[in-house]
């Protein structure tokens, strides 16, 4: 019959088993910072687009304003003269 995962080990463990699982443990933690790296850079430039994006919005949002802006002013001569 096998022990429960949790219970005590009879004898302890080698210097050579401690160096297999640290280094086991270390490329895991190698793999996940990769990962968790590379999800942030994907992050942070979807970001930077984004907010090029937004800059380009909010300049043409300036435009359509002046634009509209100056349609009225027009349209209020006009009506001046009419």
């Amino acid at each position: 019959m096998s022990r429960p995962w949790f219970q005590t080990r009879k004898q302890p463990i080698t210097d050579n088993e401690i160096a297999i699982r640290s280094s086991v443990g270390a490329w895991w933690g190698s793999l996940l910072t990769a990962a968790i790296l590379t999800v942030a850079v994907n992050n942070m430039l979807i970001n930077m687009r984004t907010l090029e994006l937004t800059k380009e919005n909010l300049e043409n949002t300036r435009r359509n304003a002046s634009n509209t802006a100056e349609m009225i002013e027009q349209l209020k001569q006009i009506n001046q003269k009419i």
